[in-house]
């Protein structure tokens, strides 16, 4: 049936509100071309919801049953499985926007604007859905953590982000609990220093290399997966490889700025190697199958905006933020600086707010040293084991100091984070140090290697990103540039290419 829109126009000027009856017309329209989205539905079972139910709905969670691995005798019934059911409520809600389109307008622009307007509300439809659900998830309420594993072997139960430290450890029966089928290579790592015992170990990880070859290729017939994905460990050589033997599509994800002894040994296996930067393309032997991805940022990182993160911290005033911390584990020498760090700070009279994370290994020395110098004397210096609001701090700063760790640097690049970096010296080939100095190189950061930091020296590097505030933009604007938001998507696009060739 063809309809003559024009008709139902109130007047025909470009501004002009739609009458009621284009408004259900294009209200169809949108909802019957939208594209949605869609990357974290894939993590929840979908479930019905029959009408007339009202507001609140209740749904029941079935778990796993475990895998049934006993041979079964003739003529005798196995033992069976309980059911375990677990109750999720649930309070309904609705999401929407729209944009007033005119008859004049639709029929004389040069685009078809009612396509593309549809086309934009249905992407940001399911990008709308996809981030109610990611923040559902990041909520951690249907979140299964990892145990505390103790040196008896025990295990003691987690129930939320804050309470996990490096005791914490995944098993395979926590992976199986969540519903998902898992499988174990035996891998072992490579050791640089070349004395006795490290040759031992070498010739140990050699050994170990071949047997998880045929452990790969045994799992490869048990799963027969369309994709395999490597993140670097050492437990993606063998899987990947024998992936890529077999004719399966894979892939590999490297965080770091130069590839790690994993990802140059699959490079020559995997279709496609997703990094985090384009700079990063320059150290591989194959840039055509260099995909530039990013690495994943957690999405509770972009919720607030600098003003609403400072208003949610309490802060009344307009003084800068500069945040700090080493790791969850604390560095010691680090530490020491940041003690004289904040001596600077109180002698100037607290010039610019400071939160800083100690962790947890040097939190018993750190309290003990700022009792003995009555420390601190103002509220705007705070000084913490953890930083559990990390989302919410990190969108406050103005000022960064860390290590510079591939998942920290995707966070500060992402949301545009001047930092001063004191990368690690003991991780393996130096590999922060190469992260740091990308950014060093694109103007985003000050670098300083611990053999050279100091207390003062930290100081005065924070004081002259704050004192000038061209050189605070332009490091901001260069850390901007330098992120990748959407990297998950990105990661979902690349890999998904890959199993539709």
């Amino acid at each position: 049936m063809e309809m003559n829109l024009q008709m139902f126009a109130e007047n025909t000027q470009t501004t002009a509100s739609l009458s009621a009856e284009m408004k259900t017309y294009y209200g169809m329209e949108l909802l019957e071309n939208a594209k949605p989205q869609l990357v974290h539905n894939q993590f929840a079972a979908t479930k019905g919801l029959p009408a007339g139910g009202g507001k609140t709905v209740e749904w029941r969670k079935f778990g796993a049953f475990d895998k049934a691995l006993k041979p079964l005798t003739e003529g005798v019934t196995p033992d069976g499985s309980g059911i375990s059911v677990s109750y999720i409520t649930k309070e309904l809600a609705q999401y929407g926007d729209y944009t007033t389109v005119s008859d004049m307008l639709d029929l004389t622009a040069i685009d078809d604007v009612v396509l593309e307007i549809t086309d934009r509300h249905g992407s940001n439809m399911g990008l709308t859905l996809d981030t109610v659900t990611r923040n559902e998830i990041q909520q951690g309420k249907q979140v299964i953590y990892a145990p505390k594993i103790g040196s008896d072997g025990t295990k003691t139960d987690v129930t939320s982000r804050m309470t996990l430290d490096k005791d914490c450890r995944m098993t395979s029966e926590l992976v199986a609990k969540a519903g998902y089928d898992y499988a174990a290579v035996e891998v072992s790592s490579f050791q640089r220093k070349l004395n006795a015992a490290g040759i031992r170990h070498n010739l140990h990880t050699v050994r170990v290399l071949a047997s998880s070859g045929r452990q790969a290729r045994a799992i490869l017939r048990q799963f027969r997966p369309d994709l395999v994905v490597g993140t670097g460990g050492y437990a993606s050589y063998p899987m990947v490889k024998a992936a890529a033997k077999a004719g399966i599509p894979t892939a590999v994800h490297e965080s770091n700025m130069v590839p790690g002894l994993t990802t140059k040994m699959l490079e020559s296996y995997a279709d496609v190697i997703m990094v985090g930067f384009e700079d990063c393309r320059q150290h591989y032997k194959h840039p055509e199958r260099i995909a530039v991805t990013g690495t994943p940022v957690r999405g509770d990182f972009f919720r607030l905006s600098r003003e609403e993160a400072r208003k949610k911290l309490g802060f009344d005033d307009e003084a800068p933020l500069v945040v700090s911390f080493w790791g969850s584990l604390g560095a010691s020498h680090m530490n020491e600086c940041m003690v004289d760090f904040f001596r600077r700070e109180d002698a100037e009279g607290y010039p610019f707010r400071h939160i800083h994370a100690v962790g947890k290994g040097g939190w018993e020395a750190m309290e003990q040293k700022l009792r003995e110098l009555g420390l601190p004397k103002s509220d705007r210096l705070d000084v913490r084991q953890y930083i559990y609001d990390m989302d919410v701090v990190m969108a406050a700063a103005d000022v960064v100091l860390c290590r510079a760790g591939a998942s920290t640097i995707s966070e500060l690049t992402a949301l545009g984070k001047p930092t001063v970096m004191v990368p690690s010296p003991y991780v393996t080939n130096n590999h922060q140090e190469k992260n740091a100095r990308l950014l060093e190189k694109h103007g985003g950061a000050v670098v300083i290697t611990e053999s050279e930091s100091t207390g003062g020296g930290l100081y005065k590097a924070v004081e002259a990103i704050l004192s000038d505030n061209e050189k605070r933009i332009s490091m901001a604007r260069a850390m901007k540039e330098l992120g990748i938001p959407d990297a998950t998507a990105r990661i979902y696009d690349t890999v998904m290419a890959l199993v539709r060739k």
